[in-house]
C-alpha cells in the first residue's frame, strides 16, 4: 500500500495505524510533503474494496465535508486513497439524542442521494440469514420456539415488496436497509438494517 501512496500522493509519512483489529483492511493516517493528510486502506476482501469504492464515487459526495472524499482506488491492490476528515471521535459523551439526531441526518442525506428501489430478494435473504444463526441460536432457544421464529421469517414472503436504499446496500445481498413510512408527525422513512433495529432517516417535524 505504501508504494500506491507514494505514487499518488508522493513522499509521505505515517502518522498512525488505523487498521482494524479483525484484520479486514489495513489502514494508515498519512501526512504528505505539504502538510496534507490522507488515509490509505487497502482491503484484503476485494468485494468489500469494490463496495467501498463504489459507495464513495457514487453515494458519499452527498454528505459534503462531512466524508472523506476518494483522492483514487487502485483496483490492482484493493487500495482506496482518502481525504482525512478533521477532528476526532468522542465516545465519552456517549449516544446523546444531539449525536443520534446528526447521525440520522447524515443518514438521510446519503438515502436522498437515491431512489429507493424494490428488494424482491428481501424474504430469501432473511431465511437465509435466519438459518445461517439457527444453530447458534439453537443453543439458547428451545426447539418450538426457534421453530415459530422461523415460521415468521416464513411470512414475510407474504408481505408487499419493500424497498431498499441504493446508498446502503453492497455487494453483499444480506446488507443494506429497507424502509416503511413513518409514524403521523415525523418526517422521513423508517429504515432498518440486518445489523440493528430501526432508525428513522431524518428529525422529528
Amino acid at each position: 500500500m505504501r508504494d500506491v501512496l507514494q505514487r499518488r500522493i508522493g513522499d509521505c509519512t505515517v502518522e498512525a495505524d488505523r487498521s482494524w483489529s479483525h484484520g479486514g483492511a489495513t489502514v494508515l493516517l498519512v501526512r504528505d510533503a505539504r502538510g496534507a493528510r490522507w488515509v490509505g486502506k487497502q482491503h484484503r476482501d476485494r468485494d468489500r474494496y469494490r463496495a467501498e469504492r463504489d459507495a464513495y464515487r457514487r453515494w458519499v459526495p452527498a454528505l459534503g465535508d462531512r466524508a472523506p472524499r476518494l483522492w483514487f482506488a487502485d483496483d490492482a491492490t484493493g487500495t482506496l486513497v482518502l481525504s482525512a476528515v478533521p477532528g476526532a471521535p468522542d465516545w465519552s459523551r456517549g449516544l446523546t439524542p444531539a449525536v443520534q439526531r446528526r447521525a440520522g441526518a447524515a443518514l438521510r442525506r446519503l438515502h436522498e442521494a437515491a431512489e429507493p428501489e424494490p428488494w424482491p430478494e428481501f424474504a430469501a435473504v432473511r431465511l437465509a440469514e435466519f438459518d445461517r444463526w439457527a444453530p447458534a441460536a439453537g443453543e439458547l432457544l428451545p426447539g418450538p420456539e426457534l421453530a415459530a421464529v422461523r415460521k415468521a421469517v416464513l411470512g414475510l414472503a407474504d408481505l408487499p415488496v419493500p424497498h431498499r436504499c441504493p446508498a446502503t446496500a453492497t455487494t453483499r445481498r444480506e446488507t443494506g436497509c429497507w424502509h416503511r413510512p413513518t409514524a403521523p408527525g415525523t418526517n422521513g422513512s423508517r429504515c432498518s438494517t440486518s445489523s440493528g433495529p430501526a432508525a428513522t432517516c431524518g428529525s422529528p417535524t
